[in-house]
This record gives C-alpha cells, sequence and structure tokens, in this order.
C-alpha cells in the first residue's frame, strides 16, 4: 500500500472524519515518542524545513544531500506534532505531553486507590493527581497570548488545585455518608460519585488554568492561513470543547467501566483474598481503558477549531479574504 505524498499543513489521516482523528491522536500519543532527545525532535524538525525549502521555496540541494521519503517525512511530523507546542514552537515537557498522560496516571491512580482509608493520604493524593493535571492543562494550552507572571501563574495554580481538591473531597465524604444504600446500588454510587468528583474537579482545573485565554483572546486564522486577530469567544468556545471532552466525558469510561467490572469480579475468590492483587487488577483495568479511551475521547473535536463568523465578536463578522469573498469560517487552537 503506498503513503500518502508528504504536506507539511496536513495529515496522514483525515481530519474530518472521527476515526481519522482518532488514528490521528494515537499517532501523537504514541508513548515511543518520549524516547526521542531534544536532539532528534529538532533533527525531525529540520527535516521538514529543508524539505519545504528544496520543494516548496525552489532552494537547490547540496552536493551528495537527498530529500528524505514521504514516509520518513510522516514520521517526522509525528514526533514534532507529538513534542512541540503548535503555537509557541517550544518542546512540550515530557511528563505533560499527551503521549506520557497514560504512563503518568499509574502511580497516581495507585495512590488514589491505596488510600482510600486515610483522609490525609487521600488529599495528597488529589493534589498530585490535580497539580499534575494543571500542568498538562497548561502545557497544552493555547499560548497565542502573553505568557502569564509567574504571580498570575501561582493564583491559578492554586486556585485550581484548591478548587478541584475541595470540589473532589466533598463527593467523597458524601459517598463515605451512604450507609443505607441497598447493596445491589453500591457499584453504581461507588462509579457516579467519583465520576461527578472527577468532572467538576476537572472542568474547574482546566477553567482556571486557561482563564488567562478569556481575558486576553486567541488568535483566529482565515481560511488563508492569516492570523486576523485575537478572539475571547473562540477561547471560551476552545475551552468549552476541552472541558467536555476531558473533563466530562474522559474520565465516565476510566471510572465506571473499572468500578463495574471490579463489582462483577467479586465472586472471584483470589482476586478479594489477596488485597494486592486487587489494587493490581484494578489499577490495570483503570490504566488500559484510559489508554483506549485518550484519543477516541481527543478526537471528538479536532485541535484546530472553527467558529462561524457570527459566532465571533463584531469585528470578525465582514472580513474578507483577498479574493474579496466575505470570510464564513475562522480556525483556532483550541489546545488539548
Amino acid at each position: 500500500m503506498s503513503i500518502k505524498k508528504f504536506d507539511p499543513s496536513g495529515c496522514l489521516y483525515d481530519l474530518n472524519d472521527y476515526w481519522g482523528r482518532v488514528q490521528n491522536f494515537m499517532d501523537k500519543f504514541d508513548v515511543r515518542t518520549l524516547l526521542a532527545t531534544e536532539e532528534e525532535i529538532y533533527d525531525a524538525q529540520e527535516k521538514i524545513v529543508r524539505w519545504k525549502e528544496v520543494t516548496l521555496e525552489g532552494s537547490e540541494l547540496f552536493e551528495g544531500e537527498k530529500l528524505p521519503t514521504d514516509e520518513e517525512l510522516w514520521e517526522a511530523k509525528k514526533l514534532v506534532d507529538s513534542a512541540i507546542h503548535p503555537d509557541s514552537n517550544e518542546i512540550v515537557p515530557k511528563p505533560f505531553r499527551m503521549s506520557a498522560f497514560v504512563l503518568a496516571n499509574i502511580p497516581l491512580v495507585s495512590g488514589i486507590a491505596m488510600s482510600t482509608s486515610s483522609t490525609f493520604w487521600s488529599l495528597f493524593w488529589q493534589w498530585m493527581n490535580q497539580s499534575f493535571n494543571a500542568a498538562v492543562n497548561y502545557s497544552n494550552r493555547n499560548q497565542s497570548g502573553e505568557e502569564l507572571t509567574e504571580r498570575d501563574l501561582a493564583i491559578n495554580y492554586g486556585a485550581a488545585t484548591g478548587v478541584s481538591m475541595g470540589v473532589s473531597y466533598f463527593f467523597q465524604y458524601l459517598l463515605r455518608q451512604a450507609k443505607e444504600v441497598p447493596a445491589s446500588a453500591m457499584p453504581f454510587l461507588r462509579a457516579g460519585v467519583p465520576f461527578a468528583a472527577v468532572a467538576a474537579a476537572g472542568c474547574s482545573n482546566i477553567y482556571l488554568m486557561r482563564r488567562s485565554e478569556l481575558d486576553q483572546g486567541v488568535d483566529i486564522f482565515d481560511e488563508e492561513g492569516n492570523c486576523v486577530g485575537k478572539s475571547r469567544n473562540a477561547a471560551e468556545k476552545g475551552i468549552k470543547q476541552v472541558m467536555l471532552q476531558r473533563g466530562i466525558i474522559l474520565p465516565g469510561p476510566i471510572i465506571f467501566i473499572p468500578t463495574l467490572m471490579m463489582a462483577g469480579l467479586q465472586k472471584v475468590k483470589f482476586i478479594q483474598k489477596s488485597k494486592p492483587l486487587k489494587m493490581l487488577t484494578e489499577v490495570s483495568l483503570i490504566t488500559g481503558i484510559m489508554a483506549l479511551a485518550l484519543p477516541m475521547v481527543i478526537a471528538i473535536y479536532p485541535q484546530q477549531s472553527s467558529i462561524n463568523r457570527m459566532e465571533l465578536e463584531e469585528r470578525f463578522r465582514f472580513l474578507r479574504n483577498s479574493n474579496g469573498t466575505r470570510v464564513e469560517t475562522f480556525t483556532f487552537n483550541k489546545g488539548l
């Protein structure tokens, strides 16, 4: 099967199709990309830049130089897209890339699972979890606005982790008070209450770590790729999409499926007799489902989101392109 011709601004998969976006994010979230060094990432970026110079700009090849194949260029783009932020053009720290999301969650999920009987350790692991989420949200935000000051960043971090932990602890407290619930309903309650807690905490964290986008607006582009200004309406739409994806939809399968499956495993005696085995089974289920769900949920919306002119501020509604045609749809990076 022949590989698609390389397009530096395109994608190996059809991003207008949901399953195409799933395949694209599975590529970008490939944990093997974490093994690449900074030098290898910049080499991959330079490979694409050099191809564009020769192919699109007419530069001559150096003596003995060969252009990379389409397959090599797509591999280079995969590495660049997985590691370099599209707005800042800087390398995202490894722990906070989406390709590290599942691996980084293994110790967090394990810590939360082991600390259910201790208020101190439960709060500690919730703080660790929400701190990690805050770092991921900040690292993968739209970065077209001004950089936050250290003071503003500290305030956002404190608010994000504090509110998220408070919400999560409140819901966990409600679960501990549920003493007169029928045994048949307990698996649903044990899944429903944590889901509400995680969803509320996740949405709070995303909003608070990215609220500067709502103040400054984000860059929006016409169909010719020209930046026409910053829009707060676009920022609001992007943050709402991320809150729906990672804040509300993603926790659903990660919480409900393992909880209900563990309830079904209550009859398996050798698992129930061994606490370490029970915890290992639960953590393995959560991790496996998270690895499957992450690209499928993130793919609900394209990373380069679109917005109709009538959804934007009035100053953008009647812009025209170079041909004099009114621009109907604009694009922007909604972040991950």
